[in-house]
């Protein structure tokens, strides 16, 4: 970003402004707070938690910042032993996304938003650039349809994306991920011509407390194997890993519902290397960003040029601390210099 901004100052930035957002639609005297709650791992959680201090936690206030480690599981060999690490170590890795259940109730995350009189928890992946974090919309339409779990969904670009989707599984909501629904299976259609499985899991969740504090731990996790080279004693070696997903839970909620979303507003992960030649880059997500943000800017009524065939067009970003989605840009329409590239609206 021209900004240097982290993800991490994104949405921390992203949750100051819903918070200002929330006080003046509500006529508050107090500015709510909204609990940013980072899950960590074992080998992350100093990392992550001496950069917030460092960073003074991006404005917000310490107290609202909870970190939070999720669980290990050991590792083994194919043939079932036990893989060391050291003499005196078991070898292990993170259980998994899963684990953010366990370790909200371990850590005592749980009984504090119990405590603070939370209703709804949002859960997402820390490498989604445009993430509507304490999504207002999203926690409206929860308490609307007094839904367990609502998942954000989006269409998927074509069938063969690798990406999972979220479909029913034995007549319970669950995720088909890209690697077992198979390729006849991911180019069914339905009678309009669209695809039968397009809901693209993107890893947003809202929860309901309730649902966090009961079916989410009385649920027995299911482990998968993953197939890697673990370091041990003796080096790298071929073991299995075992990983609990996210979604697997969905199948207790007592009332499921999706929510499908533009893609191009809210969605956009990094996963691969710029100089992979793999989609979900650092630099795809920049052009995700710039490209939404000279949209707001337009509709705000500033002069940019027209984006090219492919979408391409100059850098822009808009600080996070000014406009949430886009809201509120025409009072600085007219000081914006639309010529420049990179456009920066701090």
């Amino acid at each position: 970003l021209p900004s240097g901004k982290s993800l991490f100052q994104l949405y921390s930035e992203r949750i100051l402004t819903i918070q200002r957002r929330a006080q003046k639609h509500a006529g508050l005297e107090k500015e709510p707070m909204v609990r940013f709650l980072v899950m960590t791992g074992e080998a992350t959680h100093k990392l992550i938690t001496d950069f917030f201090e460092r960073k003074a936690f991006f404005g917000l206030r310490r107290e609202q910042v909870l970190f939070f480690q999720q669980g290990i599981m050991p590792c083994f060999a194919p043939d079932g032993r036990v893989l060391m690490e050291t003499h005196g170590r078991i070898a292990t890795s993170p259980d998994g996304n899963a684990g953010i259940y366990s370790a909200l109730r371990r850590t005592g995350v749980l009984d504090n938003l119990k405590a603070a009189g939370v209703h709804w928890v949002q859960a997402f992946s820390v490498d989604n650039v445009l993430v509507r974090v304490a999504d207002p919309v999203w926690y409206g339409y929860c308490e609307d349809v007094g839904a367990d779990v609502v998942v954000k969904t989006v269409p998927k670009r074509m069938w063969s994306e690798a990406v999972g989707v979220v479909t029913l599984r034995g007549g319970a909501p669950g995720v088909i991920e890209y690697s077992e629904i198979g390729d006849e299976r991911a180019q069914e259609q339905n009678l309009s011509g669209t695809l039968k499985y397009d809901a693209a899991n993107i890893c947003l969740q809202a929860y309901s407390l309730d649902f966090l504090c009961g079916p989410a731990q009385e649920y027995k996790t299911l482990w998968h194997i993953a197939k890697k080279d673990i370091p041990t004693i003796d080096g790298k070696v071929p073991g299995i890993k075992l990983e609990g997903f996210i979604f697997d839970v969905f199948e207790v909620a007592r009332c499921f519902r999706l929510l499908q979303v533009d893609r191009a507003a809210e969605f956009s992960a990094i996963k691969n290397a710029s100089d992979s030649g793999k989609p979900d880059t650092p630099q795809t997500a920049l052009s995700s960003l710039s490209r939404l943000h000279r949209r707001w800017l337009r509709a705000a009524g500033v002069k940019v040029p027209a984006d090219g065939a492919e979408g391409q067009g100059p850098v822009c970003e808009v600080s996070s601390l000014l406009s949430y989605r886009g809201e509120g840009l025409e009072q600085i329409a007219t000081t914006v210099d639309a010529s420049t590239d990179p456009i920066v609206v701090p």
